[in-house]
């Protein structure tokens, strides 16, 4: 169990313009590894004809992004559409998402964001 202590900053702080970017660029993160699970998800359980755009182009890119991935990587199917670290991380690297790749938001922390995803 992890404890957590509140840290309240003063927006005239020296630290505050730090603790805001970083806060917010994580929470970009946060969302788009969200989007993109959700998307695999729904999309690998649905016909092809029944896809939406979102899921079209989360699968599409994924399908050209495994190759390049390597062998341990597998594509999504419905029975296994769960997406680990690893390959959530992989895939962001070889898609160069935007988010993954912010200016000032350190590759750790990105790397701990898509942690966060896969534990909820």
């Amino acid at each position: 169990m992890y404890n957590m202590k509140k840290v309240m900053i003063h927006p005239k702080d020296t630290l505050y313009p730090y603790c805001k970017t970083i806060t917010s660029l994580t929470n970009n993160l946060h969302n788009a590894t969200m989007q993109i699970v959700r998307q695999m998800y729904t999309g690998t359980r649905k016909a092809e004809s029944e896809l939406t755009p979102n899921e079209m182009e989360i699968l599409n890119l994924s399908k050209k992004a495994l190759p390049i991935m390597g062998d341990k990587f597998k594509f999504p199917t419905e029975k296994k559409s769960f997406l680990s670290v690893g390959f959530l991380d992989t895939f962001m690297k070889t898609t160069k998402n935007v988010d993954y790749y912010r200016t000032g938001l350190p590759k750790q922390t990105a790397q701990h964001a898509i942690k966060g995803v896969v534990k909820i």
